[in-house]
């Protein structure tokens, strides 16, 4: 199996929302732990492997963060053993990093995508849980399945049928939505490039984008999310997950910790 992860990054624009994040930090400072906690679980998924002949590369598509900004994500680069890279997106804003992004699935990812934003938290363990749970999810439906790591609060304010199935370490259940961030493979990118471009081009100015186009993905192809989350999406307090106490997961991505310790956490 193998699996690229394509890290979307921008440290120019807060939230592209336009609404405050319910932590206060300058944007470069959240991209690093949101790399470091990714890195993270990309180590843990090495150090114990489960899935035969894994090969893991992670790609940072940045749309023109400053010269600091990408130093430090180079140094937290370097602390993954896997084939990684920082490559410049073509043009500039929501719309060019997304379409940036599919191109490059599209041209260099043979198998497995990992689409994930910058500002998203995860466990130590979300790699290797994604990765195992996508191959029992996959036998179960047998047939192509899209991931999304995050349980979002809101589906329990406003619930609807879903179908739940065993993963590796978990629960996980039908979703009929998501943002950006989801694991898919190369195939169902291909057939569905069109929901997927057009959602780039909904995305080029703050708005719902995601109705019409990824979502409408979900009728055809099941998208699961993990019950409890594996990620955190840091964009306000209405999307933290339940049961997640995100201290705990945050204090682990302190530059001030050694790669080690961040490893051998455990819950």
């Amino acid at each position: 199996m193998e699996l690229d992860i394509l890290f979307r990054s921008c440290a120019r624009v807060n939230a592209f929302c336009g609404s405050p994040r319910f932590i206060t930090l300058p944007k470069s400072e959240l991209i690093q732990r949101c790399l470091r906690s990714l890195v993270n679980a990309v180590n843990g998924a090495i150090a114990s492997p489960t899935v035969p002949h894994l090969t893991i590369r992670l790609t940072i598509l940045d749309d023109a963060s400053d010269p600091a900004c990408l130093a430090e994500l180079q140094k937290i680069l370097s602390q993954t053993p896997i084939p990684s890279q920082i490559l410049p997106i073509t043009g500039r804003g929501n719309r060019d990093s997304l379409h940036s992004n599919y191109r490059y699935g599209r041209d260099s990812c043979p198998d497995l995508i990992y689409c994930v934003e910058d500002d998203y938290l995860h466990a130590p363990e979300a790699m290797r849980s994604m990765l195992d749970s996508y191959q029992a999810l996959q036998q179960q439906v047998n047939g192509p399945i899209i991931l999304h790591p995050c349980d979002y609060p809101d589906r329990y304010r406003q619930p609807y049928p879903s179908t739940i199935l065993l993963g590796s370490d978990r629960h996980w259940r039908t979703i009929l939505h998501t943002t950006g961030t989801f694991l898919l493979h190369r195939q169902t990118l291909l057939n569905y490039w069109e929901n997927y471009w057009a959602f780039g081009d909904r995305c080029a100015v703050p708005g719902p984008a995601e109705e019409g186009t990824i979502n409408a993905v979900y009728q055809k192809v099941p998208c699961f999310s993990p019950m409890p989350s594996i990620a955190i999406h840091f964009q306000d307090e209405t999307t933290l997950p339940p049961f997640i106490n995100w201290q705990n997961w945050w204090n682990l991505t302190e530059a001030s910790h050694s790669p080690e310790q961040r490893s051998t956490y455990q819950f």
